[in-house]
């Protein structure tokens, strides 16, 4: 019988992690549940809806925070998804490029306890270190316009052996901020989302421009 793929797939609170060896005769599958937990099951049980989670749901799990509707818990899942499910939208920017949420944030009760007494609506969670994991230490709540300055400030492009942040490049070459984002969100490389569209002129008026400062220095 062939067997089915369902790497990245979500059933019940269940998203599908990775293969991991067999189960009798069948393959079998770790997956991460929504409460933070990993569990081991077969792709037939997931596939036929006997397996919805790591079994925090018998007995009441919902009872535990009560919390399950809130933007707090909606933020925490949203959190595990995209540094664990391939399928999520942003997955690319998180968990590809190896960003990580720490052992202990794995459980929401935990994640409530540490940055639970300091969240109001109108927050987002942010990472200080754009490039650094879901840790307490490297997390914090910020207000939207505050949280796009810091991913903007960290998005560093090259060119030409020249790195400078987006918002730069941006002014420099005459590039609207918003094409030049969506080009990089895309995987444009470096040069071509910098110079398509651009003067050449002008890209070499800034690269003299970038040369001179370098050799000032």
């Amino acid at each position: 019988m062939q067997r089915i793929d369902i790497q990245g797939q979500r059933f019940g609170r269940l998203v599908v992690l990775s293969e991991a060896g067999r189960k009798g005769r069948k393959v079998a599958w770790l997956c991460q549940c929504d409460c933070g937990k990993t569990t081991r099951t077969t792709g037939t049980l997931l596939r036929t809806g006997q397996s919805k989670s790591c079994g925090c749901t018998h007995g009441g799990h919902n009872a535990t925070h009560r919390m399950t509707g809130s933007r707090l818990y909606g933020t925490w899942k949203n959190m595990l998804n995209r540094t664990t499910n391939p399928n999520t939208k942003g997955y690319t920017y998180y968990g590809g490029r190896g960003i990580t949420v720490c052992e202990r944030w794995r459980k929401f009760e935990n994640f409530y306890a540490d940055m639970g007494p300091t969240f109001r609506d109108g927050l987002s969670l942010d990472r200080i270190d754009s490039n650094g994991n879901y840790e307490p230490a490297n997390c914090r709540w910020v207000d939207l316009p505050e949280q796009n300055r810091n991913k903007r400030s960290n998005v560093h492009l090259t060119l030409h052996g020249h790195t400078l942040i987006m918002s730069a490049w941006a002014e420099k070459l005459g590039i609207p901020y918003s094409r030049l984002a969506y080009r990089v969100s895309k995987g444009w490389p470096h040069e071509r989302a910098l110079t398509e569209g651009v003067a050449p002129e002008r890209v070499a008026a800034t690269l003299e421009e970038l040369e001179q400062k370098t050799d000032e220095r």
